[in-house]
């Protein structure tokens, strides 16, 4: 599954992808799926099959820090050109993609180093082409950058545009 900018999903069978060799080059998405100008891919979820779709949820946050869950049996039937996977907002797109079990808990982060950890069942599921809630206010130049699912055991690695980076447990986040 490919998730666009614009709030759109595609879908393709990994066997209908080209074959090339670890050294060669590549082709382009664009070549690949149907997209339109101006639209790009912000997320690729890799499935086997939609099999207990009816158990897994996508979860997507966007720039403006809108969040939404969604079951991921509503995106089993693709169409060539694509389905609404999100409403958007004017100048909104979408900033990441998780597969999730109903259960987890994931951390929304910020451009200036906001970052909120909620847990799922918080998020009401809501249908395919639903605008989500608010995850996290920003500040008027913010943005929000990345989005992950929480592993137990796991740290958190923070870097800056500047190259630094700190590494910290998850427990130094509270769940909000």
């Amino acid at each position: 599954m490919f998730f666009t900018n614009t709030g759109r999903v595609y879908s393709k069978k990994v066997y209908c992808l080209p074959e090339a060799s670890r050294t060669a080059k590549g082709s382009n998405i664009v070549n690949t799926l149907e997209l339109e100008a101006g639209e790009k891919t912000t997320a690729i979820i890799s499935l086997a099959d939609f099999e207990n779709s009816d158990e897994k949820y996508l979860t997507m946050v966007t720039r403006k820090g809108v969040i939404k869950r969604s079951i991921l049996s509503e995106y089993e039937f693709h169409r060539k050109g694509g389905k609404i996977a999100i409403g958007l907002d004017e100048g909104d797109e979408i900033a990441g993609v998780r597969l999730t079990d109903g259960s987890a808990q994931v951390m929304v982060a910020t451009r200036m180093g906001q970052l909120i950890r909620i847990p799922e069942e918080n998020i009401r599921s809501m249908s395919r082409s639903a605008h989500g809630v608010r995850a996290i206010k920003l500040r008027d130049d913010d943005y929000v950058v990345s989005m992950a699912r929480v592993r137990e055991g796991a740290t958190v690695l923070t870097v800056t545009d500047k190259g630094n980076g700190r590494r910290v447990e998850l427990d130094s986040d509270r769940i909000q």
